[in-house]
């Protein structure tokens, strides 16, 4: 969508210069085809089909599947006429001969839905705000009916209105225009589009009416579009400004050259100011400025100006403005001339927006009336004279209001190669500066022009210019289009002019563009990060063209595949690419970089994928000092693209599907007339994956490219295998499909069939796929329970197994779980049986005894006895969906478990640490292995005996207990001095595997359950006390306006920045040394603080209420104790009336004072 920012001309909002939004238009072949091999398929043209799953890659469109037409007659008449359409799907007998010709693709056509939204200008600014969502909560829907019109400029051209809120136009393919008739009282409007092709909206809306969008066939567009209510214009404001012009000077009929030349301000001034409300009268103050606000221009509109014009000054030259009351570049602002009779002048002011009216009086001091003095002073006879121009170049931002002495010390580069013309008496004789400097000699006595051609992206100069030696201080002259005139008298001398060439600040913009050549086989997507990661190469040796305001400027990159454009003026400009051969059409994306004076960037605009038909990329340039940054990426052209077709019969199980040279695929597709519709197929390949169901007996995708496909049937419940024949038909250099006249069994388990498309020009993959319905399966599962001796192994095999564990197992549970259900029942008799189980997957999981170890599995099948590992009880087994019914016996031995054991690896964590902080991760930020930490191991029962191992005796950083019998046992941590906090996160290696909390416990004692065989670890924390004191602040959002009570209040879990102050008692200030964001339960945590006075600053907020604990009296500052805590709780005022926080996913232990994560904590 080519989408232009309009200028804005209500408020001085900072914007961003640059809104392209995504487009690409997506291209569908249909090549064309003839005969496809045995098959024989009659013409084939689109029809609607059934719902497709969403394309992934826009280049890849499943075609929708045509109604079936007789394929076979038994005496085939000879076709009158043979068309261009292909049809597809046929449901009934083949004809003898195929003829594919074309394929007529039949898309849905596309839309385009505008919702329409109304913001209210004084609490919202379309101009400053991005986001669909911001957008859509500022603003509503309006009742009253909006006019659009959409037109494409070749014919098309819809206009309606919408209705409860939108309007749905149908729109063709192409570049369409969408223009909304904006009513009274309504601005430019804010617009965001997305599509089905392009799904999500740009964050930034496209400002202005008239946005474009390039419409691929079939694509659902919508568009919300936001008007903004205008305000109220308030009374206007008119301003006097009193100058005087030095005796002498020429009175010009151009604003700045008589501004620049008579800049003295006079105050004392009367002045009276009349409209059709009265007359006031005012005086000029310091600055030769008298000002009234609210001024009501009445019906008329007319403002009339009389001065009371002071002796010794003839009559007035007025210069009138309206420019914006917010800040704006003066050199932009439209000067007018206002004629004046005995100093009044009237003048009618434009009536809008808050604008400033504006009057320059100036005033000739003597009697003499503007324009009495002559240049008609040519002289004869003198000495030659010379002329000198000395040129500098000013830095970008430099003010244009300095003193000569100001530029002379600002601009000092001098300004080379910049064309003068002088023209006098004797001729015209132009120069070029070297060195920052021109010299004309023997310039004959009388009038002279000094003419600069002005280079492009600078402002009319800067001159002072003085005689020498006579004259030692240059004076300003009038310089406007770089014109400087002069006289010279009888007598040589020299007129010296020092020349500031000043950089037009809308002109400063530039222009650059890395190209890069991807390798082939890049496909188009919708992903930018892909181009950058995909494309590495420069692409050196690229024609672009520059089209600007100022010209046409060619180029080509250069070794390193960049090219630029600096000075480029503000205006419609537009780059254009001379694709190289070989390429198709470009990814461009781009973003901007703003700067300030001298070229310091201080805003980086978003990036965006940019519009570029054959190459093209327009766009105004509508904000000064921009660098806009494209990233060029040329894409290989596409190779050849192949169509894959599928057609679905199911069959009969007494059908023949065995290929032979009696039975050909004709014979099969007769013997099976019924269609496989609803059965569901995905393509999938190195561009996207699609799935779509079968309609009329086929389905088909085009514009498939070369390389490995898989294509996979979802088998519905009740069908075998399914069996595939395919061919493939090639495509010739001319497009035409050739015969192939083979077709090949296809091998495609579980209907999964993989293969390759390499034909050079493209290529018809075809395939026939029959299914065959089954009867409902009725498989059985049988388990025998076994108790194996005392000292049996785990890894034994079945015939061992069976000799040695011989003692049946009852009462043992077991859970079969398949597509069905899940049934349970325990073992009785040393087994148990699960019948009308289904085809598929079919899990079992045995409660394993206590005392036992993890069960030894085998089950017999056709192939003997094979082993199923069951680390946990559990093993699972596949039914074949081929309509037998199989009974599968399964041995289960239970072992009886080896001696346990409990190992504990003990950590310590940073000071402060808090387990429950938002990110927290105490295996990751508690990597310390600790030795010398005692602990006490026995039974849970209090008589037992407990033994007394320290970490690091046996292993490092733990202790280890073993040999141990199922029971029930106590571990106890002897905590040494320092620690404040004791925690354990996790036991693992339950055979059967138990649900944990987070953590496992909190303190030094843990009670542990051990089955027979387990081998426990245990991971547990130390956290030491901080050092220092701590402050704890939590943030509180509350409903009402002022605080009432935390009951109104809930914690604010968005994240909110606050300041940490300390007060520096030997410098006496407040100092910030830290900064940091509450966590998701709305809580900040310092540690290890010194003692002393603190304070908080709020980022962007402002509280209502704060406490601290202790209490430390009245203001806002707290103070912190040595190896103490200090609470404080923030109140905002600022919450919305009954809408809660989110629940958190994590709670603070109460009991126990939380801290600082270790990347959070600070040394003050």
């Amino acid at each position: 969508m080519s989408i232009h920012r309009a200028r804005r001309s209500r408020r001085n909002v900072p914007r961003h210069p640059l809104l392209f939004f995504l487009g690409f238009a997506v291209l569908l072949l249909a090549p064309v085809f003839d005969t496809i091999g045995n098959a024989q398929v009659l013409p084939v043209q689109a029809q609607p089909t059934a719902t497709p799953t969403e394309v992934v890659d826009p280049s890849l469109q499943a075609r929708p599947t045509p109604t079936p037409t007789p394929r076979v007659t038994e005496e085939p008449e000879e076709p009158d006429e043979i068309t261009d359409d292909v049809q597809a799907n046929p449901t009934a007998l083949p004809v003898t001969e195929t003829v594919v010709d074309d394929i007529a693709p039949n898309p849905e056509p596309a839309t385009l839905t505008l919702t329409k939204g109304v913001c209210d200008d004084s609490g919202f600014d379309p101009y400053a705000e991005t986001g669909l969502d911001t957008f859509q909560a500022a603003c509503f829907s309006p009742d009253g009916e909006f006019e659009f019109t959409v037109a494409n400029g070749a014919g098309f051209s819809e206009t309606a209105s919408t209705s409860l809120g939108s309007v749905l136009f149908t729109v063709p393919a192409g570049t369409i225009v969408i223009t909304e008739t904006i009513p009274d009282g309504f601005g430019e409007p804010a617009v965001f589009c997305w599509s089905s092709l392009f799904p999500s909206p740009a964050a930034q809306p496209f400002l202005g009416n008239g946005p474009s969008w390039n419409v691929a066939e079939g694509e659902q567009i919508e568009c919300w579009w936001f008007n903004v209510s205008e305000p109220e214009p308030p009374g206007h404001t008119i301003r006097v400004t009193k100058q005087v012009c030095p005796d002498g000077f020429a009175i010009p009929d151009d604003y700045w050259t008589i501004a620049n030349g008579c800049t003295d301000r006079l105050d004392g001034i009367g002045f009276a100011l009349t409209t059709d409300s009265g007359t006031v009268d005012g005086l000029t103050d310091a600055n030769g400025e008298i000002e009234w606000t609210g001024v009501d221009l009445g019906t008329s509109g007319q403002v009339q100006l009389d001065e009371d014009i002071p002796d010794g000054y003839g009559e007035p030259v007025v210069w009138c403005v309206n420019f914006p009351q917010e800040a704006a570049d003066a050199q932009d602002f439209d000067f007018f001339e206002v004629a004046a009779t005995d100093g009044l002048a009237a003048v009618t002011p434009e009536q809008h927006e808050p604008y400033i009216f504006s009057c320059t009086f100036f005033n000739m001091a003597g009697d003499g009336a503007p324009g009495d003095l002559t240049t008609d002073n040519l002289q004869e006879g003198g000495a030659g004279n010379t002329v000198t121009v000395i040129t500098r170049r000013c830095p970008m931002g430099v003010v244009e209001d300095a003193g000569f002495d100001d530029y002379q010390a600002i601009c000092t580069q001098e300004h080379d190669d910049i064309a003068f013309t002088l023209d006098h008496a004797g001729g015209s004789f132009p120069g070029t500066t070297a060195g920052g400097l021109v010299q004309w000699t023997d310039v004959p006595p009388g009038d002279f022009a000094i003419e600069e051609t002005v280079p492009a992206g600078f402002l009319d100069p800067l001159v002072w210019c003085g005689f020498n030696p006579s004259i030692q201080l240059p004076g300003l002259m009038p310089s406007a289009g770089g014109l400087v005139t002069g006289s010279f008298g009888n007598g040589g001398s020299e007129y010296v002019c020092y020349w500031f060439n000043i950089q037009d600040p809308d002109a400063n913009n530039s222009i650059s563009i890395n190209t890069y050549a991807c390798p082939a086989g890049v496909p188009y997507v919708n992903d930018d990060d892909f181009y950058k990661a995909n494309c590495p190469e420069s692409h050196p040796g690229v024609e672009f063209a520059l089209s600007a305001p100022h010209g046409v400027f060619p180029d080509t990159t250069d070794g390193d595949g960049m090219v630029a454009w600096t000075a480029v003026p503000l205006g419609e400009s537009s780059v254009q690419e001379t694709i190289p051969e070989g390429f198709g059409e470009p990814v461009v994306i781009c973003n901007f970089a703003t700067t300030v004076p001298h070229g310091l960037p201080f805003e980086d605009g978003p990036l965006s994928r940019i519009q570029s038909p054959s190459g093209l990329v327009s766009a105004p340039i509508d904000e000064p000092n921009v660098d806009y940054r494209c990233s060029w990426f040329n894409i290989p052209d596409s190779g050849p693209e192949s169509r894959v077709l599928i057609d679905k019969r199911i069959c009969a199980d007494d059908v023949d599907l065995v290929l032979t040279d009696d039975n050909v695929i004709n014979d099969i597709i007769t013997a099976c007339p019924e269609t496989g519709d609803g059965f569901e197929f995905t393509l999938d390949h190195a561009e996207g994956s699609s799935t779509q169901a079968i309609v009329d007996g086929a389905t088909w995708w085009d514009g498939v490219p070369n390389g490995p496909i898989t294509v996979t049937e979802e088998i519905p419940a009740g069908y075998g295998e399914p069996v595939w024949y395919c061919s493939t038909n090639p495509i010739d250099e001319s497009g035409d499909v050739l015969p192939s006249g083979v077709w090949a069994l296809g091998n495609a388990p579980g209907g999964v069939l993989d293969d390759s498309l390499d034909e050079p020009y493209g290529e018809v993959f075809h395939c026939w796929v029959f299914n065959v319905p089954v009867e409902d399966e009725e498989n059985s599962v049988t388990i025998l329970k076994w108790r194996c001796p005392e000292g049996s192994g785990s890894d034994e095999d079945q015939a061992w197994y069976e000799a040695n564990c011989v003692e049946e197992h009852d009462g043992v549970e077991f859970r079969v779980a398949s597509d069905i259900g899940i049934a349970v029942m325990e073992t009785a008799g040393g087994g148990v049986q699960f019948d009308g189980l289904p085809a598929g997957a079919v899990s079992s999981q045995e409660t394993i005894p206590e005392g036992f170890e993890a069960p030894a599995v085998f089950c017999a099948t056709d192939a003997g006895w094979d082993a199923y590992p069951a680390p946990t009880g559990h093993w699972q087994y596949e039914f074949a969906a081929d309509g037998l019914d199989q009974a599968l016996a399964c041995h289960v031995y239970n072992i009886p478990g080896q001696p346990g054991s409990v190992t504990v690896l003990k950590w310590t964590c940073p000071a402060g640490y808090d387990l429950f902080a938002d990110g927290a991760d105490p295996k990751v930020d508690c990597a310390e292995a600790t030795n010398g930490i005692e602990f006490q191991f026995g039974l849970a029962s209090v008589e037992a005996e407990a033994a007394l191992q320290a970490t690091g005796d046996l292993i490092d950083g733990g202790v280890i207990f073993d040999d141990l019998e199922p029971d029930t046992y106590k571990a106890v941590e002897l905590v040494p001095e320092g620690i404040g906090q004791v925690f354990v996160l996790e036991c693992t290696g339950h055979i059967m595997g138990v649900l944990q909390p987070y953590p496992l416990q909190m303190g030094n004692v843990l009670e542990i359950d051990l089955d027979a065989g387990e081998h426990l670890v245990c991971h547990w924390y130390n956290v030491p006390e901080p050092g220092g004191g701590t402050i704890i602040v939590t943030k509180y959002t509350c409903t009402t306006e002022t605080f009432v009570s935390e009951v109104e209040c809930e914690i604010e879990e968005d994240g909110q920045a606050f300041d940490l102050l300390h007060w520096n008692v030997g410098e006496g200030v407040w100092e910030v040394i830290d900064t940091e964001v509450t966590d998701g339960v709305g809580v900040i945590a310092w540690i290890e603080l010194e003692a002393g006075d603190y304070g908080l600053d709020e980022h962007d907020g402002e509280w209502c209420h704060l406490t601290t604990l202790p209490v430390f009296g009245e203001g806002d500052s707290f103070y912190v104790y040595e190896n103490e805590e200090t609470i404080v709780s923030v109140y905002n005022c600022d919450g919305e009336p009954g809408k809660p926080g989110d629940t958190p996913e994590k709670y603070p232990n109460t009991g126990v004072p939380p801290g600082a994560r270790d990347d959070n904590r600070f040394q003050p």
